[in-house]
Formats: structure tokens, sequence, C-alpha cells
């Protein structure tokens, strides 16, 4: 049976000690001056170049809210803009309408008159040219109801 019982340590103070801590100082301090330092140096470097990029974010992050409320500002105006010369020209063009539509309602009136004035011109000049012969017809038609008329009524026609 075997014990592994550990009794104490036994450390040996000699020179090699001292000598394996002096190389181990000496290791350290060249890993310091030729890893570590340029190391840390790099990584504070990025460190640095990252927050300023963070930086940089942040502030074209603002600039760009800002330049999108400018923009809806001005598409809103732009807008309202752009209604009210939609809204002028409809009314132009309702007025020019408005005027065109009466004066063609004028000329349709005017144009109209003229023929019905000229209609009554021609029915008065038929008329006249008419009469004389209506006048003769019934001055024969009087003649012949009045000569001829009275002798067959008294004939007993009827």
């Amino acid at each position: 049976m075997h014990t592994w019982l550990v009794v104490g340590a036994v450390i040996d103070l000699d020179v090699t000690y001292f000598f394996q801590l002096a190389l181990f100082l000496l290791l350290l301090v060249t890993l310091n001056w030729l890893m570590f330092k340029p190391m840390l140096g790099i990584l504070e470097k990025r460190r640095t170049a990252t927050d300023e990029r963070e930086r940089e974010a942040v502030r074209q992050e603002k600039e760009s809210a800002e330049l999108l409320t400018a923009y809806s500002r001005d598409m809103g105006q732009a807008t309202a803009a752009g209604m009210q010369v939609r809204n002028k020209l409809r009314e132009e063009a309702l007025r020019e309408e408005a005027e065109v539509l009466g004066q063609s309602r004028e000329q349709a009136a005017r144009w109209l008159e003229a023929g019905v004035s000229e209609y009554r011109a021609e029915v008065e000049r038929a008329r006249q040219a008419a009469l004389p012969m209506v006048e003769g017809t019934a001055a024969e038609v009087v003649t012949l109801l009045t000569g001829a008329g009275g002798s067959a009524h008294k004939g007993g026609g009827l």
C-alpha cells in the first residue's frame, strides 16, 4: 500500500532561485517592451478610432434626422404650394369655361334669334305674297256662295 502524504514542502533557496527570478524579470521587462506595450498601444488606438467613429455616427445620425425633418417640412410646403397653384388654375379654368360657355350661349341665342327673325320675315313675306291670292280666292268664294249659293239654297237643296 502506498501512501501519498505530503508532509511539507521543501524549498531549497540557493543561487539558482535568484538566477531564475532574474531571468523571469528580464523576460517580463523584455516582453513588456517588445509585446505588451505595442499591443496595448494598438488596442488604445483601436478604442480611440472606435470611439471617434461612434461619435461620427451619432453626429451623422443627428444630421440625417435634421435633414429628414427639413425635407418633410419642405415637402409639406411644396405640396401646399402645389395645391394652391392647382386650385388657382382650376378656378381660372372654371372662370374661363364659364366665360366661353356664356359667349357660346350668347352666340347661340343670337343665331337662334336671327333664325327666328328670318323665319318670321319669311313667313310674313309668304303671307304678304299669299294675301292677294287668298283675298282673290275669298272674293271668288264669296261671289260663288252669294250668287250660286243663294240659288242653290233657294232651290230647295237642304
